[in-house]
């Protein structure tokens, strides 16, 4: 079982990526909500991560990205998948997921089940004396751009696989206040039988932006300042193999919460001239705090060890 556990393993790894304040009596207080506020929770248990592991996130910046086409380059999971040349790439073809765009509004929208095919895919890779028994396998994307004042119709009927060309367009497209909400959702359980031994493998990933009650962000552009206040992104990982022999899982949880964000408009830099973020990262909690050309960061973990310190310049 091992061996087969190690080739199952390796595939599933390849395969795994303001001013909205929600306020009573506020304009979209109405609405519903866009994304499950449910997959905002972080879950119990979660894996701890040392010093070096929650320096690292923050060295990579990926709380920066709240620009919806940084965002939306993440949804082109499938460009990972290529350049690894795993056998998960017949199982979906990119160029089925098109965007539907109108003057107003830009929307992705996939909910598909891949369970068969990737069932077919891991049968191939194992001893024959080891049976697939179920696999559930899904991608579902669900995301949208609202644009009252712009013109985003350029963009209908487009390729997401183009989005590297494409993303460059979307703000001039919209240059004046906008909204987006996005998520993105992959699953895959395969349970394995070999005469009387069972194994399962589950993997999860969700990654989401809004607001914290689900809404769609408000990115605020006025007099060329972009201002990014109550959205909140997150991302969760999950991991678990389980069998008769031994079991191992692992949870992480990111969740960054974006407080009065500011920068010029068309300012490239990655760094926000002022504003906070407030972060969850696996058993760390804190603050980021905005400059100019660098940040400086407050964590402290659930053992009450905390780090300071600041990161910068470009």
């Amino acid at each position: 079982m091992k061996s087969s556990k190690l080739v199952l393993l390796s595939a599933i790894f390849a395969f795994s990526c303001g001013g909205n304040d929600e306020k009573k009596g506020s304009s979209l207080d109405a609405t519903p909500a866009k994304v499950n506020p449910k997959l905002l929770i972080a879950p119990s248990s979660l894996t701890p991560k040392n010093q070096t592991e929650l320096r690292n996130f923050l060295e990579e910046g990926d709380f920066f990205a709240y620009s919806p086409n940084k965002f939306l380059k993440k949804l082109n999971i499938f460009n990972v998948m290529k350049n690894q040349k795993n056998d998960f790439m017949p199982c979906y073809d990119e160029s089925d997921i098109r965007i539907q765009a109108t003057r107003e509004n830009l929307k992705i929208k996939q909910n598909v089940d891949i369970s068969a095919c990737i069932k077919k895919i891991v049968a191939s890779n194992l001893p024959d004396q080891v049976e697939v028994v179920t696999t559930v396998a899904s991608i579902d994307i669900d995301t949208e751009w609202r644009c009252p004042t712009g013109d985003l119709s350029f963009f209908n009927d487009r390729q997401l696989a183009n989005l590297g060309s494409l993303e460059q367009n979307l703000e001039g497209a919209c240059p004046e206040t906008y909204y987006a909400y996005m998520k993105i959702q992959l699953i895959l359980e395969v349970e394995l039988q070999a005469g009387q031994e069972t194994s399962k493998i589950s993997e999860e990933f969700t990654q989401t932006l809004s607001t914290p009650g689900g809404k769609e962000c408000t990115y605020q552009n006025e007099n060329d300042i972009l201002t990014v206040n109550n959205c909140v992104v997150t991302k969760k990982e999950y991991s678990s193999f389980i069998s008769d022999e031994e079991s191992h899982e692992e949870k992480n949880f990111t969740k960054i919460l974006a407080l009065n964000l500011k920068k010029k408009a068309n300012n490239s830099s990655l760094f926000f001239e002022s504003g906070q973020h407030q972060i969850q990262f696996n058993n760390w909690t804190g603050s980021v705090k905005h400059y100019s050309n660098h940040f400086d960061f407050d964590m402290t973990n659930t053992n009450g060890e905390t780090i300071k310190d600041s990161l910068g310049t470009e």
